[in-house]
């Protein structure tokens, strides 16, 4: 075999070996599940070991699940396994003075706890929903931006309250632990700038992947009067049968800063997708325009401006567009039975009775 071979084969394996090395490297932190009915357990531990998380979850370990996904990130991985628990989910910090300080109220969660006893919850979103581009794109919280800002009060929970309404993200800490920081904290992405507040305070910080399975009504049972499924752990306590909130287990909430809220839906944004980032940007100051109009007209004409505003054919295509993405998370079975409680309601709405199976 004379050099000139030698050099051409010696290249090719050179190059092979690059291309190898890259696939591995580009498919870190990606995730790939092809599984029929394994248990829960087995499916979280696939995914965290993947993606490099913690996933904790008040769901029943006996849980069997089904779920194929090739190369995701880790939040379209728990996403798509929220969905086929029925549950729903959110990347929460804890922060205490010690890692055993923390293992109580993780441990409170997974029992199904909203807010553990003697924890404050920190959370301006709502359920924790992010903002939703007009692609699958699913937006990692981990990565949304803290501009921090400085404030009279130094202490400790200040400083998470000012984070969960600039970023949207849940953060829970013992209500007695609120020491006073020496100095500003550092600004950054929320996945690094947790943990340097808790250094900052003296203490320790962990970060979960929280799925909370709830339990969604039988078929037709809402229609019939049946409340909506109860709200995550740190998100709004759901509604009573009156209709009035019950905040007995609403996370702690101060009064809500409006400029905060619009960095909060700027750093959002920022994780859209560039492509996507204008119409969303959009989307958003007409939704805030169009609730401005509606708190200014008088009580008993906004239940019917609301119906108008819900009715609006281009409301109902992006209604439409945000469940087809969530449709393409769950089962063929869960889709079954979606439209089998759809066509129970309307029944139920139209004659006062459910349907014959």
């Amino acid at each position: 075999m004379n050099n000139r071979r030698l050099l051409v084969l010696a290249s090719v394996a050179a190059l092979l070996f690059v291309v190898a090395v890259w696939r591995v490297i580009a498919g870190w932190g990606l995730v790939t599940v092809h599984v029929r009915e394994v248990p829960l357990p087995k499916v979280i531990s696939s995914i965290e070991r993947q993606g490099g998380i913690v996933i904790q979850t008040s769901a029943d370990p006996a849980i069997n699940v089904s779920m194929d996904v090739d190369k995701v990130t880790p939040v379209e991985a728990v996403a798509t396994l929220a969905e086929r628990i029925e549950g729903n989910w959110r990347v929460v910090y804890l922060l205490a003075s010690t890692p055993s300080a923390i293992a109580p109220a993780i441990e409170a969660m997974k029992g199904g706890e909203r807010r553990p006893q003697d924890w404050k919850t920190f959370s301006a979103g709502g359920r924790g929903s992010f903002l939703a581009g007009e692609s699958d794109f699913i937006p990692d919280p981990r990565n949304t931006k803290w501009n921090v800002s400085a404030m009279g009060d130094k202490k400790l929970q200040s400083f998470l309250d000012q984070f969960s309404q600039k970023t949207g993200v849940s953060a829970l800490v013992p209500e007695a632990w609120n020491p006073d920081l020496k100095k500003l904290p550092k600004s950054g992405k929320a996945g690094s700038a947790i943990p340097d507040l808790a250094k900052l305070a003296g203490g320790t910080s962990k970060e979960l992947f929280f799925i909370n399975k709830f339990n969604r009504p039988q078929d037709g049972e809402r229609a019939a009067g049946g409340g909506p499924p109860p709200g995550d752990f740190g998100g709004e306590a759901s509604a009573g049968p009156s209709g009035r909130r019950n905040n007995a287990d609403a996370p702690s909430r101060s009064e809500p800063n409006p400029e905060w809220a619009k960095e909060r839906l700027e750093a959002q944004i920022a994780l859209l997708p560039k492509s996507e980032q204008a119409a969303a940007r959009a989307e958003q100051e007409a939704i805030q325009k169009t609730f401005e109009e509606v708190r200014k007209l008088p009580a008993d004409q906004r239940q019917a401006r609301m119906e108008q505003i819900m009715n609006d054919p281009a409301a109902q295509d992006r209604m439409a567009a945000a469940q087809e993405r969530r449709d393409s998370k769950r089962s063929p079975e869960q889709r079954a039975n979606r439209y089998r409680a759809y066509v129970q309601r309307k029944q139920i709405a139209k004659t006062g009775t459910p349907a014959k199976p």
